[in-house]
């Protein structure tokens, strides 16, 4: 029992011993605790911390019974305490929650750390609040926001964005002595004007500057919001005034030396306004425009350097009818319609006379030394005497200028031509012209004593149509081709104007034919002319300049001279001979002699035929009437000629280079029927009484001749007295159906079987009505 006791005893002893030690150790506890010691509140910007112990911690019990100390709140999602902290003129939340790695943050770690479960990092927005606190700021009962130093607030910039008592702010807030426009509580810094209801609001360099809603303006510059008064802003490009109480302005305004007119704030453009006296015209920028002319309305308004309308011409449609085409000018306080003269309208010289605008053309004279052109009413050309001859000035714009190388608009049938200084050259009167002397000539002012001198062969160029004027001076209004000379010729028609041209550079050597109304188009290949009556062949390269020589185009042979002339073309194979100078020996040895009949002639005249040049590729030789020419072998009938025999001759032919040996030849192998285009000058012509098929007479073909005088002039020419010229050419003109131009040579005609020369190519008159008519026509040289 003691035993016991004893060992109760000792175990009392024992637990004594060991609640003494725990004692002991807990004193030892509150000592170590006791040396963590209050300092004063620091903050570590590097690590976010607030520390207010000796041992670096934050302790909350030091906290609150600081100054510094705000408040307290609670994070219900992750359990977390935070002490609202007064530092440095600003309120951080600190976590004071001992045992929390985040005692002493102030940034937003603890919130990600810990996620709580509501924190919008993307806003910095918390749901911690601080109930009861210090500041006497209630938004903080409800959440706070972080701002980029993590200090916390209800009102200010927080990622960007701007609160007032937690609450992001719109419109337009002053911040610090500055305002700015937010937007969903961000600022807007850009440039440029932003809708905020039913306003505009304008921000430059991140300020705003303007809020205009319509009916007013506000300008928020210098700190200060006042109403926008007597002067105007722009806004989304259209210009708005204010008057001097701040209300949109009205009607007629100056500045800055402009006019404008105004509804409702907005400057009219393109409107014309009539304000006391005068008329404006407001353009596209909106200002008055000076010195111009505007068309309002089919009235065409000149406005003056003070924007003032003064001149006012009235167009086609105008409103009121009566006074389309009238002119009037205000001066001395008065406006006057325009009677008679020239005008300047909108950069043109424009003529009214009677009180309108002339729409005719016509020349107008000023005074007795000046003239000027009108067409439809615009003045073209101003024409001024100098000395003798005149200066024509062409209309650029509203000023003149002197014309150069040209021709002027015809004037009652005359017009002059002006060379390089403008000065008059030519002068032409055309066939409407008065005076009928002056008709169809031109004249050349010769500045020296002379004056104006007709013009004589000469090709002309006047107005774009080209004209010669041969020797007499007068220029030929007919159809047809006109002889220069031997080696030119013009075609013209009805007018006069010449569409054709063949002339012969001596440069070159060569001739040239040119056609067009410029005369400037190229002809490559065969071109027919006529030269003194007769047809003439030329063939042109494609430079439209001639070739000469034996040439075979088509299927025929020409034999072109020196100067690229071909009077006569020939099949390939047929011979060839001149036939003028064939003619010329047979009119000199036959013409007027007697007592040879039809067929003799045609027989003999054949061995006249031929030339000395065998350049020409089968060319008859001619030696002598007694060894030819052509040798017939004997004397054939008419009806022989016309196909009922052949009829043969020797003949020496050349082979291009030199005569080849004597060989014979047909030459009635190439007949065709009678008509006045199958005639060549050469040809025989068979003649036929009505019914029968023995011919009764035959003829040499002389060629085309416009009447009896030209074929005299022909063979006084060719060396026949003027006396058997007149003796041996007979006129019969048109009767029995000849044409009169067309012209035979023949043998046994009257009493005396006499040799003469007549127009009786296609019907010879007989008595008793025993007329014979050409029938067959036999082209021996073709």
């Amino acid at each position: 029992m003691k035993q016991q006791n004893k060992r109760l005893i000792l175990l009392c002893i024992a637990a004594l011993l060991i609640l003494f030690m725990g004692a002991g150790k807990n004193t030892g506890n509150v000592q170590a605790a006791e040396s963590v010691k209050k300092q004063e509140l620091s903050q570590d910007e590097n690590t976010h911390t607030f520390s207010n112990a000796s041992d670096g911690s934050f302790q909350y019990d030091y906290a609150v019974k600081s100054d510094y100390y705000k408040g307290m709140g609670v994070d219900e999602s992750t359990g977390l305490k935070y002490a609202l902290v007064s530092y440095d003129e600003k309120l951080w939340a600190v976590v004071v929650t001992k045992k929390s790695e985040f005692n002493g943050s102030y940034d937003t770690s603890s919130y990600t750390g810990k996620m709580s479960l509501k924190f919008k990092p993307a806003t910095t927005k918390t749901v911690l609040r601080f109930s009861k606190n210090k500041t006497g700021n209630t938004a903080l009962e409800k959440c706070f926001y972080y701002s980029d130093d993590y200090s916390i607030l209800t009102t200010g910039f927080s990622k960007d964005i701007y609160y007032i008592d937690g609450t992001p702010v719109k419109g337009i807030k002053k911040v610090a002595g500055t305002y700015y426009f937010f937007r969903k509580g961000k600022r807007v810094d850009e440039t440029g004007w932003y809708p905020y209801g039913r306003s505009q609001v304008y921000v430059k360099d991140g300020k705003a500057i303007f809020r205009f809603s319509g009916d007013a303006c506000y300008s928020f510059t210098n700190g200060k919001k006042q109403r926008v008064t007597d002067r105007y802003i722009s806004v989304k490009g259209t210009v708005y005034w204010f008057d001097a109480a701040g209300a949109l302005a009205q009607g007629m305004k100056q500045a800055g030396g402009e006019y404008y007119y105004l509804r409702d704030g907005v400057s009219r453009r393109n409107y014309y306004k009539k304000v006391d006296r005068y008329g404006y015209y407001f353009g596209e920028d909106g200002k008055a425009v000076r010195d111009t002319w505007v068309n309002v309305k089919n009235a065409m308004m000149y406005f003056n350097a003070n924007a003032r309308n003064t001149k006012t011409y009235y167009l086609d449609g105008y409103k009121d009818s009566e006074r389309i085409g009238m002119y009037k000018i205000y001066s001395k306080n008065k406006w006057n319609f325009v009677t008679d003269g020239i005008y300047k309208i909108d950069g043109s010289f424009v003529y009214f006379k009677n009180g309108r605008h002339y729409t005719s053309t016509r020349w107008y004279s000023s005074n007795d030394t000046t003239m000027y052109y009108i067409r439809k009413g615009e003045v073209l050309y101003k024409r001024k005497q100098s000395g003798n001859g005149y200066v024509l000035y062409q209309a650029n714009g509203v000023r003149w200028k002197k014309v150069s190388s040209m021709w002027a608009p015809y004037n009652k049938g005359k017009t002059f031509y002006y060379d390089k200084n403008g000065t008059s050259l030519y002068r032409y009167f055309n066939a409407s012209y008065s005076k009928s002397k002056y008709r169809n000539t031109v004249w050349i002012y010769d500045a020296g004593s002379s004056g104006w001198q007709q013009v004589t062969d000469k090709l002309l160029n006047i107005h774009s149509d080209y004209y010669y004027i041969p020797e007499d001076g007068v220029i030929k209004a007919e159809e047809g081709w006109q002889t220069i000379d031997k080696k030119t010729a013009v075609y013209t028609d009805a007018s006069g104007k010449v569409s054709k041209y063949i002339y012969y550079d001596k440069t070159g050597k060569y001739s040239i034919y040119r056609e067009g109304q410029k005369l400037d188009q190229i002809v490559p290949g065969i071109v027919t002319v006529q030269i003194n009556g007769k047809t003439v062949y030329y063939l042109m390269n494609e430079q439209g300049q001639s070739v000469s020589g034996s040439q075979s185009v088509d299927g025929y042979l020409y034999d072109f001279d020196k100067y690229g002339r071909a009077y006569s073309r020939r099949l390939e194979g047929s011979v060839y001979w001149d036939t003028d100078a064939w003619m010329k020996r047979v009119i000199l040895a036959y013409l007027g002699k007697t007592n040879i009949y039809c067929n003799v002639f045609v027989d003999q005249a054949f061995a006249l035929a031929g030339g000395d040049d065998p350049s020409q590729k089968l060319a008859v030789q001619y030696t002598s009437p007694e060894k030819g020419g052509i040798l017939l072998d004997r004397m054939y009938t008419g009806t022989e000629w016309g196909g009922a025999g052949t009829v043969t001759g020797k003949v020496v032919l050349s082979d291009g280079k030199s005569w080849m040996k004597q060989d014979s030849i047909q030459l009635n192998s190439d007949i065709v029927d009678f008509s006045y285009d199958a005639l060549t000058p050469g040809d025989v012509i068979v003649y036929y009484k009505n019914g029968e098929t023995e011919a009764s007479h035959v003829s040499l073909f002389l060629g085309k001749f416009k009447n009896a005088a030209a074929v005299k002039k022909y063979l006084i020419r060719m060396g026949v007295s003027k006396q058997l010229a007149e003796a041996c050419v007979k006129d019969w003109g048109a009767y029995y159906d000849n044409d009169g131009t067309y012209w035979c040579i023949h043998g046994g005609m009257g009493s005396s079987s006499q040799v003469y020369i007549s127009n009786s190519t296609y019907c010879i008159p007989a008595s008793g009505n025993t007329y014979t008519y050409g029938r067959k026509i036999i082209n021996v040289i073709d």
